[in-house]
């Protein structure tokens, strides 16, 4: 999922978060982020990867002299944030399944590693598994809207909910980090779970990096994409931050 209003470059490495001074949310992260501390984050970034015992091949727009797509692999979060920075992309539907296991492990390292402790938070105590979990999270998280409407765009630019948006989804499993729903007319089930927080944007409020996959329960189809939301005051709605490509 591409960023609609801003590039992001994920190769460039910023600066080490600082220690969380008194008064300031530290960074932190859920059980979906294999990382024991911030300070094993540089030697995560280059563990080698090998989803299915294999490595991950990516195709860019450039073309060899036998006229076919120029290929790479990878197999470490550097050299796959470096490669998407450069336009590489899978080629099939194997390394796009290949790409899903460097989406889910590289994007929160990139997110810690772009983030610094948080000043104020208004997103420390949310939950997936209180009531209507669906009326708290952005209408952007509707992933079945692949071609939203014009009522649809505006609903969502005016922070409705994703209830609000899909009044049909249903809740099917829920814990304090993790939220199932399916969209029976179409066919559509969702999995949000929470990864990751801190002040990605750095304007002192705390941020939470998470991540969505989506399938048909009728085809193949599958959808895979990281979302940073915050809140910008207490009681404000959840709004989303970025559609991350990672």
């Amino acid at each position: 999922m591409g960023s609609a209003d801003e590039e992001l470059k994920y190769s460039v490495a910023p600066k080490p978060a600082p220690k969380a001074g008194p008064g300031e949310h530290a960074l932190r992260w859920t059980k979906h982020v294999d990382l024991k501390d911030l300070a094993a984050l540089p030697a995560a970034m280059e563990t080698k990867l090998a989803p299915n015992d294999g490595v991950l091949s990516l195709g860019s727009s450039e073309r060899t002299p036998e006229g076919k797509p120029e290929k790479i692999s990878v197999s470490t979060c550097t050299q796959y944030l470096r490669a998407i920075d450069d336009g590489y992309q899978p080629q099939d539907t194997f390394d796009a399944s290949q790409e899903s296991f460097f989406k889910s492990r590289c994007a929160p390292l990139w997110f810690l590693r772009a983030s610094q402790p948080s000043r104020e938070s208004h997103v420390k105590d949310l939950r997936l598994d209180g009531p209507a979990p669906l009326s708290k999270l952005p209408g952007k998280l509707n992933l079945f809207v692949a071609s939203p409407t014009e009522e649809e765009e505006a609903a969502m630019a005016r922070g409705e909910s994703l209830a609000a948006l899909n009044p049909k989804a249903k809740v099917t499993r829920k814990d304090a980090i993790s939220l199932v729903f399916v969209d029976l007319e179409g066919q559509f089930e969702t999995t949000i779970d929470m990864i990751a927080w801190g002040d990605f944007d750095r304007d002192g409020l705390e941020d939470v990096l998470l991540f969505q996959t989506g399938h048909s329960l009728e085809g193949s189809f599958r959808s895979y994409g990281h979302r940073i939301v915050t809140r910008k005051a207490a009681g404000a709605p959840l709004v989303v931050l970025h559609d991350l490509r990672i």
